[in-house]
């Protein structure tokens, strides 16, 4: 697959052409790459405990385990995995409890010493690495991530420009060669960040839609190893992109896709993926299908009173951006700037006022798609149900909101005056109602932003 262009993954040039893609792009069926991504973009040293220099040094999981720190094992959790034969496949098995006692294991600490007693377990792999409890972040969030920093944080202000960013819940992913995570989707259709700081690992992803469910179908729960059978290779050549993730390198893709990842080489891999919704219409028309499973994927689904607070959190945000746009006033380009970052000077990258209610009401048109946020939404600001209900139940069908117009290359512009929303957050540290668009620079170059709208 690695000599077939048609699979190759796009590869950023640079940090700032990989953040605008992030915010921006359709990235559905596809793997985007910054080479070196973890240096650029300054989060060398995010992970506490060497662990990035101790996998560095070692193939073997419990080696690794080893030289981390009894007090920090005994605070955190992860899913253990390892694959069995079962005919021709490779069938995914987690570890859950002690061998001897039956007794259920729920820290790092105690699944070390059961592996122990599993000589049988030759390949274990660690998903979803995190803390038991929540702590304080240093950003205010309660979190139980063990990354110090990640995207979120680097991109400061402009992390409150995506419908959805958590890194609350953040898993590292741990694993030596010949292991990795089996093909699955993800419980709720949003894309991911992946931190590579140690190791390499094929990712595979296939299309969204029928490929993805026929992959699903035939090979949910299943690992790609060698010796490949025909039925692995003729799957893989099926896939739509197909990617080398190399140390240090950050990647991105749509975790709607059937995705598979193998770690390969002599050290031990180890990834940190943070979930994200970006601003671009497909992704959140593929947010709105979260509900529905994938056939031999069902169990793979988000419960439904979690995946609600997920909707009413997309809510609040995307409100609370429209809102900071109001409130910023007729400030000009030239007066707004980017805060102070350690790893960027990104001048081009966010969209001005006028492209940023584009791409929210653009944004609101989709969600008010979602009976739900329909009615969360009509619940905070009574503006938008005026506005839904005079195009006839579809945002869509006319001019889209109340003080917009037609453009003569069809586009929408708002004109001043537009009226202000009047609604209530449940109010946090990293809600848009927070966002300062004094210090978000914006430049001309994001006025072709608006494109991805229509």
């Amino acid at each position: 697959c690695f000599a077939n262009p048609s699979q190759a993954p796009e590869l950023a040039r640079d940090p700032e052409t990989f953040l605008e893609r992030m915010l921006y792009g359709d990235h559905m069926d596809g793997i985007v790459v910054l080479r070196d991504g973890i240096r650029r973009l300054g989060m060398a040293d995010a992970l506490p405990h060497g662990m990035a220099a101790a996998a560095r040094s070692t193939s073997s999981l419990r080696a690794w385990l080893a030289e981390l720190g009894t007090e920090f094992k005994g605070r955190t959790d992860a899913r253990v995995y390892y694959f069995e034969s079962k005919g021709s496949r490779r069938v995914e098995r987690e570890l859950r409890r002690e061998p001897q006692t039956g007794e259920r294991l729920e820290t790092i600490e105690s699944k070390e010493a059961a592996l122990g007693l599993r000589d049988d377990v030759r390949s274990p792999y660690l998903a979803e690495f995190r803390y038991k409890k929540r702590f304080v972040h240093f950003s205010g969030e309660r979190v139980k991530t063990i990354v110090k920093y990640g995207m979120k944080d680097r991109l400061r202000e402009g992390a409150k420009l995506f419908p959805y960013m958590d890194r609350i819940d953040e898993g590292v992913f741990v694993g030596g060669a010949m292991t990795g995570s089996c093909v699955h989707v993800d419980q709720v259709k949003w894309s991911n960040v992946g931190k590579n700081w140690s190791g390499y690992k094929v990712f595979a992803v296939w299309k969204y839609g029928p490929q993805t469910n026929e992959l699903l179908k035939n090979f949910h729960e299943h690992i790609f190893l060698p010796p490949l059978s025909e039925r692995d290779k003729e799957a893989i050549r099926g896939a739509s992109k197909v990617a080398l993730i190399e140390p240090g390198d950050v990647f991105f893709f749509s975790g709607a896709n059937a995705h598979v990842a193998v770690c390969v080489g002599e050290q031990i891999t180890l990834t940190g993926y943070e979930s994200f919704i970006n601003i671009n219409p497909r992704h959140l028309e593929t947010f709105l299908e979260s509900s529905r499973s994938a056939e031999g994927a069902e169990d793979s689904q988000m419960r439904d009173d979690d995946l609600l607070e997920v909707k009413y959190d997309i809510c609040d945000r995307i409100l609370g951006i429209m809102d900071a746009v109001e409130s910023n006033g007729g400030r000009s380009r030239q007066e707004t700037k980017w805060s102070s970052s350690p790893i960027l000077d990104i001048q081009e990258l966010w969209p001005p006022k006028q492209g940023i209610h584009t791409l929210m009401w653009k944004a609101v048109e989709i969600l008010c798609k979602d009976r739900d946020m329909r009615r969360y939404l009509y619940e905070r600001d009574r503006t938008i149900e005026r506005m839904f209900r005079k195009a006839g139940g579809n945002l869509g069908s006319r001019s889209r909101i109340a003080g917009t117009e037609k453009t003569g290359n069809g586009g929408d512009v708002l004109h001043p005056g537009h009226p202000g929303h009047h609604h209530h957050h449940h109010h946090h540290p990293d809600h848009p109602d927070h966002l300062d668009l004094r210090a978000v620079e914006i430049g001309p170059v994001a006025e072709c932003r608006i494109l991805c709208c229509r």
